[in-house]
C-alpha cells in the first residue's frame, strides 16, 4: 500500500503510516475513487456538451434525427456546417465562451481531484487508467466544441458582411421568347437556348438559382444549374420553389368547392388539390396529401418541411397540418392556419381566428390579438420573427414570448442591393399574411428602416434597438455593414459605431439633394439636386459634373457614375470627372442595381435591352421585341379558362 499523504510504500495488512500517521487505504479502494472522480469528471463533461445547445441541435442532435441513409448525412452535415458558419458571431457568443468556461472549470476540477489521489508512481497509475475509454458521444461533442473554438475566429476574421443570402451574377433573370426560340437569360449575360417554346408561369427560388415554368405541354420544367429537368408533371398549380432550390411543391387533380363563408355570410368557393413534393436533386416526387387548398402551402428554409390547409367542408371550420420530410402529415389544430415554419417544425408561426401564435415543440406562445392583416419579417432559419401590432415592433426568438424592440413599425431590414429576399402572400378568410423572407442569419446588429417615419434604427445584441438616424429619405448601408450614408435633404451624414449609438460625420452640408447614390465603401458619393445638377461629393467637398440630369446609377467600385441627361444621353463620369458621352437614345433610358451591378435599359426600335454596364462598355444581357398584346391577352384568357376548370 502506499501512504496517500507522504508516498511511503508498506506491506498490505500495515494499517497507519510510520511516517506521518496517516491511515492507511488499499490500492483497489484508492483505483475505486480514482474511478469514481472518473466517471463524475465524464460526467460532467457529459452535461457540460449538453449545455452547449446550439452546438448540440445543429451538430449533433439534427443530424442523428435527420441521417436516415450515408447520403442524407453527408448533405445533412453539409447544410449544419453552412448555417455555423454563417452564424458564426452567434456561435462565438453562444458556444465558445460557454465552452470554453465550462472546460475550463472541469479541467480545474479534475486537477484538483488528481492532484489530491495521484500515487506516486507512474506505473501505478497506468494500472488503474488501463483498459478505460471515453464515452463516444461526449468524445464526439467534445471534439465538435474544440473545433468550433478553433475555426470560429479565423471566419470571422473574414472581410465583407456574408451574414445575409445574396444574389450573383449565375442567377436567372428571365425565360423568355426570341424570334421563335425560348433562351433562359442569366445576369452574368449567358444564355441557354431551350427545347421549349413557352415559359408561362414561372416561379423563381429566393436566391434565384431555380426557375420552374410551364411550357406549351402544361408540364413543369426545372431549370436548375444551366440544366433542364423535364420533371413529366402536367396540369401542375400553386407551385413553390424552396429558398435554395433544392425543394418545390405543387397541386395536382384541382377542382372547385363550395363553403360557407361565415364572416360575410354567403356561399364562396375555393381552389383545392393534392399536394405533392418534388426532390429537384433526386428527380422524385412524394404526394403529401389530397384536397389540399391550393396556394396555402409554405415551406422552410431547406424546403423539407411543408405547412398548408385542408379539411374545408361546408363551413368555414379548416386545420392546419405539416409534414416533415414527405412523411405522414401532423395536425396542427382547428382553424390554424400555418403561415411561416422552421426545418424540421422546431418553430410553428400560426394564426388563429385573429391571434398570432409560436409554437415550439408543446409550448405555444401567443404574440398578438385583433390582427386583420399580418406583416412578418423572418430570419435565414425562421427562428426570428420580427412583426408589427399597435404601431410598434416586436420579436419572437426561437419560440419565446415576444419582446417589443422598437415604438415605430420597422418596416424594411436594411441590407446591399445584392441582398436576395422573398415575399409570400397568404389570403385567408379572416384576414391576409404578408411573409417576408429576409435571408438574414439574425436580426441583431442589423439596420431597419421605419417607413411611416423616415428613420433608421440598430438592432443592439440584446434586441434593443438605437435610433441612428431621423429624415432619412435616402440611405446606402457599406459592403462590411458597418457604416451608413444618409441624405436628409438638407446635408448628407456619415454614421459609424451603431452600437454606441452612432457617430455622426456630416459630409456635404446644404446639399439638398433629390437623390443620393453611394458606393460599397462609402467614400464616393454623387447626389442629384433640385436644381437636377448632379454633383460628386468626397471628403466633404463637392464638385459639380452636369446639368439636367435626370437619374443616375453608381458602380459597386465607386469608379463610375452613369446618369442620364435630358432624358435621353447615357454619360458617364470617372472619379468625379468631367461629363463623357456613352449613347444617345431616341426611346427611354431606365438605370438599375442588380446583383449588385450597375444596369442600363434601353427602350428602342420597339426593342427592350438590358446591359450591364463595365467601365466604359456596355455588355448585352437581354434583348426583348414588343408584345403583340392581341396574342397576349388570347393566350392570358385561355390560361385563365384553364385554371378555373
Amino acid at each position: 500500500m502506499i501512504c496517500s499523504n507522504c508516498g511511503k510504500e508498506y506491506a498490505d495488512d500495515v494499517k497507519f503510516c510510520t511516517e506521518c500517521g496517516t491511515a492507511l487505504t488499499a490500492a483497489e479502494a484508492v483505483a475505486e475513487t480514482v474511478e469514481e472522480v472518473k466517471e463524475a469528471v465524464a460526467e460532467e463533461v457529459a452535461e457540460a456538451a449538453e449545455t452547449v445547445e446550439e452546438v448540440k441541435e445543429a451538430v449533433a442532435e439534427e443530424v442523428a434525427e435527420a441521417a436516415e441513409t450515408v447520403e442524407e448525412v453527408k448533405e445533412a452535415v453539409a447544410e449544419e456546417v453552412a448555417e455555423v458558419a454563417e452564424t458564426v458571431e452567434e456561435a462565438k457568443e453562444a458556444v465558445a465562451e460557454e465552452a470554453k468556461e465550462t472546460v475550463a472549470e472541469v479541467k480545474e476540477a479534475a486537477e484538483a481531484v488528481a492532484e489530491e489521489v495521484k500515487p506516486k508512481k507512474e506505473k501505478k497509475t497506468a494500472d488503474m487508467t488501463e483498459g478505460k475509454k471515453l464515452n463516444p458521444k461526449v468524445l464526439g461533442l467534445a471534439l465538435v466544441a474544440i473545433l468550433l473554438c478553433i475555426f470560429i475566429p479565423a471566419i470571422a476574421m473574414n472581410s465583407g458582411d456574408d451574414s445575409y443570402m445574396k444574389t450573383s451574377e449565375d442567377v436567372v433573370l428571365d425565360v423568355t421568347e426570341r424570334d421563335g426560340d425560348l433562351y433562359a437569360v442569366y445576369l452574368n449575360g449567358k444564355e441557354v437556348k431551350l427545347d421549349d417554346e413557352e415559359a408561362n408561369s414561372q416561379v423563381y427560388s429566393m436566391d434565384g438559382s431555380v426557375v420552374c415554368y410551364e411550357n406549351e405541354e402544361d408540364e413543369l420544367v426545372i431549370l436548375k444549374d444551366g440544366k433542364v429537368i423535364k420533371t413529366g408533371i402536367d396540369d401542375a398549380r400553386g407551385v413553390l420553389v424552396s429558398q435554395k432550390g433544392n425543394t418545390m411543391v405543387y397541386f395536382t387533380d384541382c377542382e372547385s368547392v363550395a363553403y360557407n363563408n361565415t364572416q360575410y355570410g354567403y356561399t364562396d368557393y375555393i381552389k383545392v388539390g393534392t399536394l405533392n413534393m418534388y426532390d429537384i436533386k433526386k428527380k422524385t416526387s412524394t404526394e403529401i396529401e389530397e384536397e389540399v387548398v391550393v396556394d396555402s402551402a409554405v415551406l422552410s428554409p431547406d424546403g423539407k418541411t411543408v405547412a398548408y390547409v385542408a379539411e374545408y367542408d361546408a363551413t368555414d371550420d379548416f386545420k392546419g397540418f405539416y409534414s416533415v420530410n414527405g412523411k405522414e402529415p401532423e395536425e396542427l389544430g382547428k382553424e390554424k392556419r400555418i403561415f411561416a415554419i422552421a426545418d424540421k417544425a422546431k418553430y410553428i408561426y400560426y394564426t388563429d381566428v385573429d391571434r398570432v401564435y409560436v409554437m415550439k415543440g408543446k409550448k405555444e406562445e401567443k404574440l398578438a390579438s385583433d390582427l386583420r392583416y399580418v406583416e412578418v419579417m423572418m430570419n435565414a432559419d425562421n427562428s426570428e420573427m420580427l412583426f408589427f401590432n399597435e404601431d410598434k415592433t416586436y420579436i419572437t426568438v426561437k419560440g419565446d414570448e415576444k419582446k417589443k424592440v422598437a415604438n415605430e413599425e420597422l418596416t424594411k431590414v436594411i441590407l446591399r442591393d445584392d441582398a436576395a429576399s422573398f415575399e409570400q402572400e397568404l389570403d385567408t378568410e379572416k384576414g391576409d399574411i404578408t411573409v417576408v423572407y429576409t435571408g438574414v442569419d439574425t436580426f441583431k446588429e442589423r439596420l431597419f428602416y421605419a417607413r411611416m417615419t423616415d428613420e433608421i434604427y440598430y438592432m443592439l445584441k440584446k434586441y434593443e434597438t438605437e435610433k441612428l438616424a431621423s429624415s432619412a429619405y435616402q440611405y446606402a448601408v457599406a459592403e462590411d455593414g458597418e457604416s451608413l450614408v444618409y441624405n436628409n435633404f438638407a446635408d448628407i451624414v456619415k454614421v459609424t459605431k451603431f452600437s454606441k449609438g452612432g457617430e455622426k460625420e456630416t459630409l456635404a452640408n446644404g446639399a439638398m439633394a433629390r437623390y443620393m447614390y453611394a458606393d460599397g465603401d462609402l467614400e464616393n458619393i454623387y447626389i442629384i439636386n433640385g436644381d437636377s445638377e448632379l454633383y460628386y461629393i468626397k471628403k466633404g467637398k463637392g464638385k459639380k459634373i452636369a446639368d439636367d440630369v435626370t437619374e443616375a446609377i453608381i458602380s459597386p467600385d465607386g469608379e463610375y457614375c452613369y446618369y442620364v441627361v435630358d432624358k435621353e444621353d447615357l454619360c458617364y463620369s470617372k472619379n468625379g470627372g468631367k461629363e463623357k458621352e456613352l449613347r444617345s437614345v431616341d426611346g427611354t433610358l431606365e438605370l438599375m442595381r442588380e446583383g449588385g451591378m450597375a444596369m442600363v435599359s434601353i427602350y428602342e426600335d420597339d426593342t427592350t435591352t438590358l446591359y450591364k454596364m463595365d467601365g466604359k462598355k456596355m455588355k448585352t444581357i437581354y434583348v426583348e421585341e414588343d408584345i403583340d398584346y392581341e396574342d397576349y391577352i388570347e393566350d392570358a384568357l385561355e390560361n385563365l379558362e384553364d385554371y378555373l376548370d
